[in-house]
């Protein structure tokens, strides 16, 4: 199996799983100049797809601060979006970019879509890390939990390696997971998770 359709199977499968795009969902991918080997494995695969998709290029002058108009009036047309954000060999961009980063989330949260949030997303991760992993059973895994952890009120979680902690929680007190990025409604605020994906957090 050669490293590009290694890579661009699994983008696909997160885009159906994940993100839960289906024939006909429009999604925009938009990147930093870091990410551009990136694009190059997977737009192949995505315009081969039946995803409605367009592609947004950040641009080269870094560190970036505002949130392109472009961008902005791009993201409100589509179901989901997804961030690329490489940082190779740039750790100072990282650190320097974090507000731009917090204000795209933001942003695409203001909106009735999915966003996938994936800083510091390398080749080398797509190939050979976490984003190998199998998103249908992640994102059925989550469900289940999330159907177990409905309504609790205690939870006592122990491992064969000595974990052994209670956490007390309040009835305003909500389980959420990134393993689906879905937001709720078309009339309801979006919803951002990270990518790769697989998490299971309670917020207030």
């Amino acid at each position: 199996m050669s490293t590009e359709f290694k890579i661009q199977s699994k983008f696909i499968e997160a885009c159906k799983y994940n993100l839960q795009l289906h024939d006909g969902s429009r999604v925009l991918i938009f990147y930093d100049n870091t990410s551009e080997s990136i694009v190059e494995i997977i737009k192949p695969a995505v315009e081969q797809s039946n995803f409605k998709t367009e592609f947004f290029a950040l641009g080269s002058e870094r560190p970036y601060r505002t949130i392109p108009e472009e961008l902005k009036a791009k993201a409100r047309g589509v179901d989901a979006a997804i961030g690329l954000y490489s940082y190779d060999d740039h750790d100072d961009w990282s650190i320097s970019e974090l507000e731009f980063r917090m204000n795209i989330i933001s942003f695409m949260q203001s909106l009735p879509i999915g966003y996938a949030h994936a800083p510091g997303l390398s080749v080398d991760m797509l190939e050979n890390g976490s984003f190998q992993c199998d998103f249908k059973a992640i994102a059925e895994n989550a469900k289940a939990l999330l159907r177990v952890l409905e309504g609790a009120r205690s939870v006592h979680i122990t491992s064969h390696r000595g974990t052994d902690f209670h956490l007390e929680l309040s009835s305003r007190m909500k389980f959420e997971t990134d393993a689906i990025i879905v937001p709720p409604g078309a009339d309801t605020p979006g919803k951002t998770g990270n990518w790769p994906p697989g998490e299971v957090w309670v917020e207030s």
